[in-house]
């Protein structure tokens, strides 16, 4: 029998570990290791700049992280679920909205647990990539968006004012035979894919989205009538967190 070391395990029992919802299906593991979060990651979150907010960001997630080597790697989906999840146990795992019932238009207030919200695993028979034969005759393989595009995509915005982040990502999305800076890429898509075949890449990426149910359901406190709203997890959440505490916890 296989003698175990009992510090190294010890170790192992002392990380924090999450499963991703993309299963170890893309090429990275199926797993993410992490620390609390730190007052210096506040600090780095508290200096970013609207141009350098998504670097920052995940710079700061990746130090969470354990520096994994595979975080830029990671997809949207899976780095917007980690985040979620890091936040919501770190910090408060629940928020108050203020929502409006469209039956009987009674406003009032619901909360939404973090740590509860829906949530869809990859599909397990995606292979990583979609193949397309465009009619320009090029082949064209199409992969979900990474942390790595992401990043990518802020930078070239920087120097580019009209440049649009959604369809910078599409754009970063289809790998070609030949690799190219991000500048040359765009010009060549302009080129070379039809607006029919853009549009199937469009719907590619919505079909094969996972992870965090971007909706969340509603019952009214009113009338009893069910409605969605948005999943309320936004940029103010990471900036300005807060926790649950009472008065008589400090007394």
């Amino acid at each position: 029998e296989e003698q175990k070391d009992p510090d190294v395990e010890d170790i192992k029992d002392d990380l924090n570990t999450l499963d991703l919802p993309s299963g170890g299906l893309l090429g990275y593991p199926s797993t993410i290791s992490y620390r609390d979060i730190l007052v210096k990651d506040e600090e780095t979150l508290a200096s970013a700049t609207t141009k350098t907010y998504t670097r920052t960001l995940n710079k700061v997630l990746k130090s969470i992280a354990n520096n994994c080597d595979f975080f830029e790697k990671l997809t949207i989906h899976d780095r917007d679920y980690f985040l979620v999840w890091v936040w919501a146990n770190n910090y408060s795992p629940t928020k108050k909205v203020e929502v409006e019932c469209p039956h009987c238009k009674d406003k009032h207030e619901q909360t939404v647990d973090f740590t509860k919200q829906e949530t869809s695993d990859l599909n397990k028979k995606f292979k990583g990539f979609y193949e397309m034969e465009l009619k320009s005759g090029h082949k064209a393989k199409i992969r979900l968006n990474t942390v790595a595009d992401e990043m990518a995509v802020e930078t070239y915005m920087a120097n580019d004012k009209n440049a649009r982040f959604d369809h910078l990502m599409l754009v970063r999305s289809i790998e070609l035979p030949v690799s190219m800076p991000l500048k040359n890429k765009i010009e060549w898509v302009a080129e070379n894919v039809t607006g029919a075949e853009m549009a199937k890449i469009k719907k590619f990426h919505i079909t094969l989205k996972y992870g965090i149910d971007p909706s969340v359901k509603y019952t009214c406190k009113a009338c009893g009538g069910e409605f969605f709203g948005d999943f309320p997890f936004q940029t103010e959440d990471i900036i300005f967190p807060t926790v649950q505490a009472d008065i008589d916890e400090f007394l």
